[in-house]
């Protein structure tokens, strides 16, 4: 089986847990079809592609330079690809140089790439025609089940031609190479692998599946027929030899996003009041100019860019018969604050990377001309060794058949054209957050004009929706927020939203509300977000191997129970689930080593996995596991799910426990039943392993079969590996569950933070539930981060946090509305 985790069919009929395994079935009929890991790829069994130039002559350019330790990655990286038989040394003329890129979504990894710019300028054309989104949407129309399967490295399934292999050259150095297969950076390469899809499907005549470039949408109009056309669709792969990245797969799926859309049978439509505005505002823009033409896959795409330093945007135009260009769509957005620290040729270049990827599915694969006032980007195509974000982005680009031309900007201006409305000589009587004298001077200053203003009784105002609004100054926007939002007791966007804009407009007010209420320090501390929290589930990784992993906790709250011990220290090994359990008085660190002798004089465990006790952090108990070469792991603060074998072995015993004491007349101490809890416990089948844990540990059990066989259960190799698959099956389902209430995130050194206080339930009611904010230090794992929030039982500046009790904190000080 693969590494890769399976997505669980979602259906809407009762009998979901069947699907599920159905699913599972034919995954496992077809195991072959999936990848191992990155380098197990699947050959297309289909001629050699040819890949032609304009020009015989050969691009040769010499190796970048790299760090040692970028070397040392680049060399690993090859020696995979070669024992995979993606590449093969090489003696070609061409050489096209090599340098590593990081995965955003995979931290610190690194990806192998090969900057073929100057090659994909040599490479002729392919006319192969994109799938047209509105063919392929309207396929889709009628089906109520959908997968999505994904090639693994799907440009590395297609064969190159022997006489065209030294073109893919590629120059280390420590050596040349040369592609196999097709690579990623080849102006061609997503035309070539489309069409051998494409040809693939229309062979088997697949009249329930499309594809765009690697992307398969396999749809059905119900189960059943889904289970027919998956097995269909995997035998297809096993011999086309297609390989799928598990991973990326998704199965029997009654909702899916495919090419920016969410697809999902009999939805009904939510009219909520920002349709109505949306649908309003599209009424009076469909009554001006310019009109949007619609888009011709057969014509020329022209992009209009530019750049300032708050916003980037784009126009999409295409021209008509008369060979007048028409906006076909437009695109605009505001400047995150890490990127209005660009220069002014990179923030150019921006908005042309922008703007191609927001018209990706009308540009990719056809040949587009580029209009900027910014004639300095035609260096993105001839730099040398690019680094950081210029590198990402020449990469990007060069996926695409462009010519960029420069247009002075006095040219680069779309006009929009509004009808006036009739004025009447009253104004509505509103609110007076504002003073009508300040507005009237501030307005003046502010030297509001434009056919859409008017003015009545000296003030400036629109007409939205017949009603009269006040035009706010900028200078006076953030005092009206401040205003509405103090006097009104700190509400909310959308209650905002209903105060204000009655009587007051701006452009952009919307977003400038949302962007102050989101930044307002006082909601931020007092106010818990209706969102997910972040941070998926980091689980400690199974094992089968008895003391690799240990864990132990306490219970306190034995004090009245006929008895001076008042803990319940619990020990528990991760592989066979048996548990050890002491009473003591106390819990400081000489009573825990007390306890750790006893279990290490069975066997010395290699890891300790404990919560942040000061009685685990004492230099006497690190000295103690020091000498015995223990490694000690340590949960988060207020996050006892790190530890969640213990805390449930926790409730387990204690509910144990209490059945026993509360079951006997006597007034027996809980000391001395907790041996025959304990026993109990480990001589009970677990509820994921399916054994006793004594049997998982020992090997046997204390007691014989009554009709004389030797055992119940298997030999105890085989059935500590049983229980190895079982704990990861439970594992993966778990955290299925688990991150469907979460969401990932990152953070960076210098990020703003609030961290979320521990209360107990029904006490301090007036207490912010948050406190803060404080700085990030630094990421010290998956889902942990310190910050500088002072620890005062340790009296510690720092403290390491689970990413769930982090929420991000806005600073007032970077709050920017729209100047417009």
């Amino acid at each position: 089986t693969t590494e890769d985790q399976v997505n669980p069919p979602q259906s809407v009929t009762e009998n979901k847990c069947e699907l599920r395994k159905e699913v599972k079935d034919i995954i496992k009929n077809f195991d072959s079809v999936f990848s191992k890991d990155k380098y197990d790829v699947g050959a297309l069994r289909v001629e050699p592609q040819r890949i032609v130039l304009n020009s015989d002559l050969p691009v040769s350019l010499r190796p970048y330079r790299t760090s040692p330790v970028e070397e040392q990655e680049i060399k690993s990286q090859v020696e995979k690809l070669l024992q995979a038989g993606l590449i093969k040394e090489s003696n070609s003329p061409y050489s096209s140089p090599v340098t590593l890129a990081f995965k955003r979504d995979e931290g610190k990894k690194t990806r192998l790439c090969i900057d073929f710019r100057k090659l994909n300028a040599l490479c002729k054309s392919d006319s192969e025609p994109l799938p047209l989104m509105d063919s392929l949407l309207d396929k889709l129309s009628k089906a109520k089940i959908f997968s999505s399967l994904d090639l693994a490295s799907g440009y590395w399934h297609v064969p190159i031609h022997p006489k065209d292999t030294e073109k893919l050259a590629f120059c280390t150095n420590f050596g040349l190479y040369e592609w196999c297969r097709l690579p990623f950076g080849i102006k061609v390469a997503p035309a070539i692998f489309n069409r051998l899809i494409r040809r693939i499907l229309t062979k088997y005549k697949i009249d329930f599946a499309c594809n765009y470039f690697d992307d398969i949408i396999v749809y059905s109009s119900s189960e059943l027929e889904h289970w027919k056309h998956l097995k269909t669709i995997f035998e297809i792969c096993e011999k086309e030899n297609i390989k799928l990245k598990l991973s990326k797969c998704v199965f029997a799926q009654t909702k899916i996003s495919f090419l920016g859309y969410e697809i999902e049978q009999d939805v009904k439509f939510n009219w909520t009041n920002e349709c109505q505005d949306a649908f309003d505002k599209l009424k009076e823009t469909l009554t001006t100019k310019p009109v949007l033409n619609l888009y011709n896959p057969d014509v020329t795409c022209h992009v209009f860019v530019d750049a300032s330093q708050k916003s980037v945007g784009a126009v999409l135009k295409q021209p008509d018969a008369s060979d007048v260009l028409h906006p076909i769509a437009y695109h605009s957005r505001t400047l995150r604050d890490y990127e209005k620290n660009y220069a002014i040729t990179e923030l150019e270049c921006l908005a042309i990377v922008d703007a191609l990827d927001k018209f990706y599915y009308y540009l990719h694969g056809q040949k587009f001309v580029i209009h900027t006032d910014h004639a300095a980007l035609v260096w993105l195509k001839n730099v040398k060794n690019l680094r950081g974000r210029l590198f990402r982005w020449s990469l990007k680009l060069s996926m695409f058949d462009y010519e960029i031309k420069y247009q002075k900007g006095c040219t680069n201006i779309e006009a929009d054209m509004l009808s006036r409305h009739p004025v009447s000589h009253h104004l509505q009587h509103a609110v007076h957050l504002l003073d009508i004298n300040e507005i009237k001077t501030q307005q003046k200053n502010d030297n509001l004009c434009g056919p859409k203003y008017h003015e009545v009784k000296d003030v400036i105002v629109i007409k939205k929706k017949n009603l009269y609004k006040i035009v706010v100054p900028f200078s006076l926007r953030l005092k009206l927020l401040n205003q509405a939002h103090e006097q009104f007791g700190h509400p909310g966007v959308q209650k905002m939203l209903n105060l204000i804009t009655p009587q007051y407009y701006w452009p952009n007010i919307t977003s400038d509300i949302t962007e102050f209420v989101k930044h307002c320090s006082v909601c931020q501390l007092n106010k818990k977000r209706k969102q997910k929290r972040f941070g998926l589930l980091q689980q400690v990784p199974p094992t089968s191997t008895p003391f690799e992993c240990i864990s132990v906790d306490t219970v306190g709250g034995f004090n009245y129970y006929n008895s001076t011990k008042k803990f319940l220290h619990i020990v528990i090994d991760h592989a066979t689930r048996h548990v050890w359990a002491f009473p003591s008085k106390n819990e400081n660190s000489e009573t825990y080593i007390n306890i750790l002798k006893q279990i290490f004089q069975i066997q010395v465990p290699v890891k300790l996995l404990t919560d942040r006790n000061a009685a685990f952090t004492s230099s006497r108990f690190k000295k103690f596991l020091r000498n015995y070469n223990v490694k000690h792991l340590l949960t988060t603060a207020h996050h006892p799910q790190t530890n969640g074998k213990v805390e449930r072995v926790n409730q387990s015993l204690v509910t144990r426990l209490k059945c026993k004491v509360n079951s006997t007349s006597t007034k027996v101490p809980w000391t001395k039943l907790l041996e025959s809890v304990t026993n109990e416990y480990n001589l009970t089948p677990h509820s994921i392993t399916k054994y006793p844990p004594a049997y998982l540990l020992l090997g046997t059990l204390p007691y014989d079969s009554p009709i004389g066989q030797n055992s119940y259960y298997e030999p105890v190799n085989e059935a500590r590996n049983l229980a190895l698959q079982r704990t990861i099956d439970y594992h993966n389902k778990n955290k299925i569950r688990y991150d469907a209430r979460f969401v990932d995130k990152k953070f960076n050194p210098g990020d703003l933070v609030v961290y979320e206080e521990f209360h107990y339930p029904n006490t301090r009611k007036l207490t912010p539930p948050f406190s803060g904010p404080y700085e990030v230090i630094k990421q010290c794992s998956e889902v942990t981060y310190e910050i500088n929030k002072p620890n005062p039982l340790t009296k510690q500046v720092t403290q390491i946090v689970h990413i769930s009790k982090l929420r991000c904190f806005h600073s007032p000080d970077k709050l920017k509305l729209s100047h417009e």
